[in-house]
């Protein structure tokens, strides 16, 4: 069984307040300034952290949706080979 630490619980605590809650938080600058600081960070690099960390199954869904950024079936294929073969090296 995973052991979360603290801050963990504290995270998940404040999501789910917020799931319940009627606060708009998509108007809130806080959030919007955190979320676009987020969205700026490469998925294929939280793939391969990911990875590092031993979290497999994140790892895979930052690795789809590294692959889903690109806009042609070329490009995602080339993604999907640059991101397997970052793999492949760890």
């Amino acid at each position: 069984m995973q052991q979360f630490t603290f801050k963990e619980h504290l995270i998940f605590y404040c999501c789910i307040l917020i799931l319940l809650t009627d606060y708009n938080y998509e108007q809130d600058s806080s959030y919007q300034n955190v979320k676009k600081f987020l969205d700026e960070i490469p998925q294929d690099l939280l793939a391969v952290a990911s990875m590092n960390c031993g979290a497999y199954t994140r790892s895979l869904r930052h690795l789809e949706q590294y692959i889903q950024g690109t806009d042609n079936l070329h490009g995602q294929l080339d993604a999907l080979q640059v991101g397997l073969t970052r793999f492949t090296l760890l």
